[in-house]
């Protein structure tokens, strides 16, 4: 009975990961809007800071035009750091990596990420001028809400981590 159990599950699973692994990339990042997850996300993300900060429509334009042109702006700049960590992997993977060509790499992979570290807050900042001095209260308010839930979860984590060490 053991072993008929055993064999069943290994059955199961070798016909679920190739039901999953045999579906192509894009499929298996839609939801089942036909969407992918990211995009709606970040639609419903909209829909909710729009209403909560009680927008007109040409502030949720504005705010629109805004976000868009950061996202494409951030998706350039992160393709280039990922282009410069393949780089920098592929390099120091070698044989006998040139140790002053990876610390430049790491050095120009730290001032793109600050780069972008600087665009997010950059573009806060101009969203910000589009809001009366009530809309920016409660997005101090949305801020701070958010700044709990990742403490919350890193406490979370960290006592996960510690329960979970062994004796």
């Amino acid at each position: 009975m053991h072993n008929r159990t055993i064999i069943g599950a290994l059955l199961f699973s070798a016909m679920f990961g190739t039901a999953v692994w045999g579906q192509d990339p894009v499929s298996r990042t839609l939801s089942r809007h036909g969407r992918p997850e990211h995009i709606r996300w970040q639609e419903e993300w909209l829909e909710h800071v729009v209403e909560y900060l009680d927008l007109s429509e040409a502030q949720t334009a504005e705010w629109q035009t805004i976000t868009q042109q950061h996202r494409q702006a951030q998706r350039t700049r992160l393709r280039s750091v990922a282009a410069l960590r393949y780089e920098f992997e592929t390099l120091a993977d070698g044989e006998d990596p040139n140790l002053e060509q990876l610390g430049q790499l790491a050095l120009e992979i730290h001032q793109q990420m600050k780069s972008v570290r600087s665009s997010r807050q950059q573009v806060l900042s101009e969203a910000e001028g589009l809001l009366t001095a009530e809309q920016k209260e409660r997005l101090e308010t949305l801020r701070a809400a958010r700044e709990f839930g990742e403490r919350a979860r890193q406490r979370r984590d960290r006592r996960h981590l510690v329960l979970s060490e062994p004796d």
